[in-house]
């Protein structure tokens, strides 16, 4: 299986990799995205080997069966142009598309990069999924994740007027995300971004609270952002539902191909 996936959704992958117990051992592309990858899941993932290979070992990999996963993280930035964003995903399934048996792409559609991936992806070899919620849509992005679907995401986003939302991989590092997708030029020098906020009419910060991460960094960290802004804070209970079920729909198939 090959898991390609945003910097964003980190904890969500260590969380269903951790639960598989079928995964016996996993390949990191180092990418130099994300310093706490390896560690979360040399913590979670205790039944699995853990590697660490470079984008050059790529052609000579033999990844065969259901229980190995190839996994290739890649950097919130990219988010700034969704063409970007869904070219360099589409460069990767090339590379790593007769290596595996499924193709999960763990993103949503983020600003509609991935809209109609399917069709995108239809000459691919190997199937391609990507994360949907119980009523087969495409999830809007990841706080649509953490939110449960499409359905539950477009219900916050109406009762929640002026809300700013917070996941716990959002508030881990949030000034050096905010330089990546720039709304800083500068991670100490928070002036032009209390000037969008205020703009945007932000009146709250919204935890996005998915059980994943450490519970107490997380109310840190979150206060930190709304002392920063001068937010109010709020909580709202999330789940892992969108993951937990992609990820079994994406193994499902890994396991049916000869």
């Amino acid at each position: 299986m090959g898991l390609i996936a945003c910097h964003m959704l980190e904890d969500e992958m260590v969380h269903v990799l951790s639960r598989d117990k079928g995964v016996e051992r996993i390949l990191v592309v180092d990418a130099q995205v994300s310093n706490t990858l390896l560690r979360k899941l040399r913590q979670n993932c205790t039944r699995a080997s853990i590697e660490l290979i470079s984008p050059d070992d790529i052609a000579d990999l033999r990844l065969e069966g259901a229980e190995r996963v190839l996994l290739w993280q890649r950097p919130v930035k990219l988010h700034v142009s969704p063409d970007l964003l869904r070219d360099d995903v589409l460069k990767i399934i090339g590379m790593i598309e007769e290596l595996c048996s499924v193709i999960m792409v763990f993103y949503g559609l983020c600003g509609n990069a991935f809209r109609n991936l399917e069709s995108i992806v239809k000459d691919v070899p190997v199937p391609v999924t990507i994360l949907k919620d119980d009523t087969g849509q495409v999830v809007d992005d990841c706080m649509g994740v953490a939110a449960g679907g499409v359905e539950c995401y477009l219900k916050l986003l109406r009762s929640h007027h002026g809300a700013f939302f917070l996941s716990p991989m959002w508030a881990s590092d949030w000034r050096r995300f905010f330089v990546d997708i720039m709304v800083l030029q500068d991670p100490e020098d928070l002036e032009g971004a209390r000037y969008i906020f205020q703009y945007m009419n932000y009146t709250t910060v919204t935890m996005m609270c998915t059980g994943l991460g450490g519970n107490d960094e997380f109310h840190q960290e979150v206060d930190e952002f709304s002392r920063a802004f001068g937010l109010a804070i709020e909580e709202h209970e999330c789940s892992t539902d969108v993951v937990d079920r992609s990820y079994a729909e994406a193994k499902r198939l890994a396991c049916s191909r000869p």
